[in-house]
């Protein structure tokens, strides 16, 4: 999260669902052209999940989100799946910032469950969400525990 925040993408404003008055920054987005009114910042759920957090403070906090993906890509000669990718990025970033590849970040690895017969269907969705426990760990500590930048 820190790499992705000190990358350049950062350091252009105009990549950023933020207001542009400086006073403001911080403040929910408000859309001033057609085109911001397609950005995710401006979407019925980001209002919502702004509002229900209880300590955050308009003047110094940023309200983060994050999006995820995970893909499986075939990693061999037969295409099987041995691990899939999961990638996350910042939801404040345009989309046309998050359309490039240096805007995203490896979250981890996830091994896949699919050649395991060993394992009921219950037993590997629950391993499944364990391994989803571990990749969001620090993601959890940092909603907990606002990181300071």
């Amino acid at each position: 999260l820190r790499d992705l925040l000190l990358s350049t993408t950062f350091d252009d404003v105009d990549n950023l669902c933020v207001n542009k008055e400086e006073q403001d920054r911080f403040k929910p987005f408000q859309p001033v052209t057609n085109d911001d009114y397609g950005e995710l910042m401006v979407k019925y759920w980001a209002r919502e999940s702004l509002e229900g957090i209880e300590d955050f403070d308009a003047e110094k906090d940023l309200f983060l989100p994050v999006m995820m993906y995970g893909d499986k890509t075939g990693t061999n000669v037969n295409q099987r799946y041995p691990l899939e990718p999961w990638m996350f990025t910042i939801c404040v970033l345009r989309r046309s910032a998050r359309e490039k590849s240096k805007s995203w970040r490896h979250l981890g690895f996830q091994p896949s469950l699919d050649f395991v017969d060993s394992l009921s269907a219950v037993e590997k969705l629950q391993l499944y969400h364990d391994y989803m426990l571990v990749l969001l760990r620090d993601f959890k500590a940092a909603c907990h525990n606002k990181p300071v930048m």
